[in-house]
């Protein structure tokens, strides 16, 4: 036989608040990724062969777009994301600075 509390728990209503609260996170995390991948496309440009390549400044700016993308999902914990790109936290927060990454 069922108890009232257990056919109470049965029925209830999932917490509506809860329940948007979760899905308007989500969405605004999706949005903010959505508006980075944008302005890393606006940032990138085509590799022009004919004139020739800065090898270096295209390794800085691939560098550069890692470590924002690590810090965009770790939500800034440089820790976790010098972690997530396996790096010493003192070795990423140097290039953060380096790259003038805020």
């Amino acid at each position: 036989m069922m108890t009232s509390e257990a056919a109470h728990k049965l029925f209830e209503m999932p917490d509506i608040e809860t329940g948007l609260t979760s899905r308007i996170e989500a969405l605004k995390e999706l949005a903010q990724n959505l508006m980075a991948e944008i302005e890393a496309l606006r940032q990138a440009k085509p590799l022009d062969f004919s004139r020739g390549i800065d090898f270096q400044e295209e390794i800085r700016m691939y560098e550069s777009a890692l470590i924002r993308q690590a810090l965009r999902l770790t939500r800034g914990n440089q820790r976790k994301a010098a972690s997530l790109l396996g790096l010493r936290h003192t070795t990423l927060n140097s290039k953060i600075k380096r790259y003038n990454i805020s």
